[in-house]
């Protein structure tokens, strides 16, 4: 009753804990947008063994992972929230990190969920690697790289989708250079069916100073990689 009442004054709740606001969000995954944990408390000491509580877990969550609230993210996994509990489409905590390259809740997460966690793909086979390199995210890249390994770099590469070829096409070197010294040369050699590689994916997009860096660190063999249809990266570039 108390907490309920002070979730009132606080403006966490209007009148019960499973309302929605404007956007659909529920009073914690509200509160998890603001970073607010001083809210967050008193939603838990209002209803904490409520299902309307216990559901929000896992989206208020992604919500604290997507604007970085390393504190709100702490507190909701001490409460009990799943670090494995998955969205719709497949995804974890941990991509939610990985797509925004919030360092400090990425060090969190990474360090309370490991390996297995960083390890997790989402309904299409991308690994939160994939999503930070894609996105640019090079430190955040490094902090997931840094429990995954080299095993993670090279998820997907079976299916011939490698996180280096993510962060070719968005043309970012700083990514790239993490791949490099995470999984050598190894992770610049996969390609699609399709036969594009992560320097034609470069090439492609006009990204110089990522094909610079792509030719050092891959030399001739990377280069050398055609298309089924016969066309290799220089035929690309040569039409910038």
């Amino acid at each position: 009753e108390l907490a309920l009442e002070l979730c009132k004054r606080r403006e966490a709740v209007i009148k019960s804990l499973d309302e929605e606001n404007e956007v659909g969000e529920t009073p914690m995954v509200a509160a998890a947008a603001k970073g607010d944990v001083i809210n967050l408390k008193l939603l838990l000491a209002a209803g904490g063994g409520c299902d309307a509580i216990r559901l929000s877990f896992a989206q208020s969550l992604f919500m604290a992972c997507t604007m970085g609230h390393e504190e709100y993210a702490r507190a909701l996994v001490a409460a009990g929230a799943d670090l494995f509990a998955r969205s719709d489409d497949g995804r974890v905590c941990a991509h939610y990190c990985a797509k925004h390259g919030h360092l400090g809740v990425t060090k969190f997460i990474c360090g309370a969920g490991g390996k297995r966690l960083v390890m997790t793909l989402d309904d299409e086979g991308y690994s939160c690697a994939h999503t930070a390199a894609g996105n640019g995210h090079a430190e955040a890249l490094g902090v997931l790289c840094g429990v995954g390994g080299k095993e993670l770099v090279m998820v997907g590469a079976e299916k011939g989708v490698s996180c280096a070829n993510a962060a070719a096409v968005g043309g970012f070197v700083e990514a790239l250079r993490v791949l490099c010294e995470v999984g050598g040369k190894d992770v610049l050699m996969v390609v699609g069916e399709s036969g594009i590689s992560c320097a034609y994916a470069a090439a492609q997009n006009g990204h110089v100073e990522a094909l610079r860096m792509l030719c050092e660190a891959g030399g001739k063999e990377l280069l050398m990689m055609v298309m089924k249809n016969g066309a290799s990266c220089a035929h690309l570039a040569a039409a910038f």
